[in-house]
Parts: structure tokens; C-alpha cells; sequence
């Protein structure tokens, strides 16, 4: 997989990459007396309302589900490499011993690790840590955003199954006004001699790509009407244990953002888009130059 660590010349990094801190921590969960009038606070205002965008149909007003491969399939996911095989000498972890891996780079913390543990794993859920991630600069109002995900996994796990849950917001006191989050975790990963940083910042050139996943985040509309404008797309950093809890079922919309702002957000994970109307938004990432690619989590 190619990694791009930039983005693409015809767009500024200042133009791409803009912290989340002024949307993430301005839009406290209050109660509103209603969601009249084009400058209310729409992030209260969807979680409370119908009329404030969302997903028809949904439980959870401001969120949409959508699982991958079923966590019984162990084909490695659409499109996934294998995990490499402790046993084969040519593994360059130096066999089942794991005793050849580099040293461990240290973590901290958050957003440095996701978790900090080696040996034999699992089953354990993981959030996307790093990797690369397509999107197209420009979609059509009304239309869902596109988004291509390879993830760097470490050679030690076993990674066979996805899942994601995308969600949006908006308060129109911001730029840009609405913000997208797509939260992918994979569920059921074990792990075989792994080292201390598995779930870290290891050496990259170990990385082991699961993907690409093609998946669709949003539509944004806003009292029924599709959004027009601009928008932060947030491929969020979180926890194994933030992963595992929605994974087991603490995954209303309210209590996903609330994981998400217990962390400063690295810049890199947030990418802005346009909506447009009349824009043609490409099927999925899968043709060159149909989306612009980055690198996360590096």
C-alpha cells in the first residue's frame, strides 16, 4: 500500500486538516425548547428531533449502522491480506517466540496506543488506528460521503471481521457547520507472541494491510433539507476499550461522541468535504483520482 503522508499538492494542508477541538467541545447535550429557526443549536436539536437530520428510520437520530463481514468469517475481510503465520521461519518476527520483533516503541498514552499489552490475545475489539483513507473532496448534497479504509494491523492478530457506525452533527455557529464521524472497529481479534506495542506506533514497515473496506457515511441533511456547504469528516482516534464498548452495545450517538472528545483529536484524522448541489459524487474510492488519500495514525 502506498502511503501518502501529505495531502495532494492541489489542496493545502490548512485547507484539509483543521482540529475538531472548536466543534467537538462547543455542543453541550441541553435540552431545546424546539428546533425552529435557521440558528438554533442543531447538535442538541438532531438528537432530540426528527426534523434535524439524521437517519430515517433509525433508532439513534444522528447514526447509521453498518456491519462487514460476519465475525465467523475468517477469510481475512473484502479485500484483506492474512495475517502472517508465527511458524513459518520467514515471518520476520523471527518465529512463534516473537523474541526478533524490533523493540517496542514506547506509548504514553492516548493517542500514541490504543492499548498497551503483548503475548497471546483476544478475542479483543480495535478500533482503526492507522492506515490509509480515501475520500473525494466533493460530494453531491444530499449524498452519501464515500470512503475508502485499508488499516495498518500488526502481523501477530488474527483480523476477520469489521463493523462501523457512522454518525453526524451540526451547529451552524461553526465552520465548517457539520462534522461526520465514521467509527470502524474490528471485533473478534486474537493475537499470537505480539509485542508490547501491537495495538502502537510499531515499526510501519510490519505493517499487514485488512482492506480496503468501502463504506458510506451519512447523508447530512438538516430539517429535512440536504445540507449544502462544508463539512469535517473524522476517522475519530479511540480506544480498544471505547471500540469494545460499542461494540457491546453502548453505541447511542451521544455516548459515541462522548468517547470521542475525551481525546484531542489528532489533525490528521479529520479531512473537509463539500457539499454540493449538482456535484457528482463518485460511486466509491476504487478509481484513481476519484478520491484524494491520506495517511492516519502515523
Amino acid at each position: 500500500m502506498t502511503r501518502l503522508r501529505a495531502p495532494t499538492p492541489r489542496q493545502s494542508a490548512a485547507h484539509l486538516f483543521k482540529p475538531l477541538g472548536a466543534i467537538a467541545l462547543v455542543l453541550p447535550i441541553v435540552g431545546l425548547m424546539g428546533c425552529e429557526g435557521p440558528h438554533k443549536d442543531l447538535a442538541e436539536c438532531a438528537i432530540s428531533s426528527p426534523n434535524c437530520g439524521g437517519s430515517d428510520g433509525d433508532t439513534d437520530l444522528t447514526a447509521g449502522t453498518t456491519s462487514g463481514s460476519s465475525m465467523s468469517d475468517t477469510s481475512g475481510g473484502p479485500g484483506g491480506s492474512n495475517p502472517s503465520d508465527p511458524s513459518d521461519p520467514s515471518d520476520p518476527s523471527g518465529g512463534s517466540s516473537g523474541t526478533n520483533w524490533p523493540d517496542p516503541v514506547p506509548c504514553d498514552g492516548p493517542p500514541d496506543c490504543t492499548d498497551q499489552s503483548g503475548g497471546d490475545l483476544g478475542p479483543v475489539t480495535m478500533p482503526f488506528f492507522r492506515g490509509q483513507v480515501c475520500v473525494p473532496s466533493t460530494v453531491g448534497a444530499g449524498d452519501a460521503v464515500p470512503v475508502r479504509l485499508t488499516a495498518c494491523t500488526h502481523p501477530c492478530l488474527a483480523v476477520n471481521a469489521y463493523a462501523f457506525k457512522h454518525m453526524f452533527r451540526c451547529d451552524l455557529n461553526n465552520d465548517p457547520a457539520c462534522e461526520l464521524a465514521a467509527n470502524v472497529r474490528y471485533p473478534g481479534v486474537t493475537g499470537q507472541s505480539c509485542p508490547d506495542d501491537v495495538f502502537g506506533k510499531f515499526d510501519d514497515s510490519y505493517c499487514d494491510d485488512y482492506g480496503p473496506l468501502d463504506i458510506m457515511v451519512g447523508p447530512v441533511s438538516l430539517g429535512g433539507e440536504p445540507y449544502e456547504g462544508t463539512a469535517s469528516l473524522l476517522i475519530p482516534f479511540l480506544t480498544n476499550d471505547d471500540a469494545g464498548a460499542i461494540e457491546g452495545g453502548n453505541n447511542s450517538a451521544d455516548a459515541v461522541w462522548g468517547m470521542i472528545e475525551q481525546y484531542e483529536q489528532p489533525a490528521d484524522r479529520s479531512v473537509t468535504i463539500t457539499f454540493s448541489a449538482g456535484a457528482q459524487t463518485p460511486a466509491d474510492c476504487s478509481q484513481d483520482g476519484a478520491c484524494d488519500c491520506y495517511s492516519v495514525g502515523y
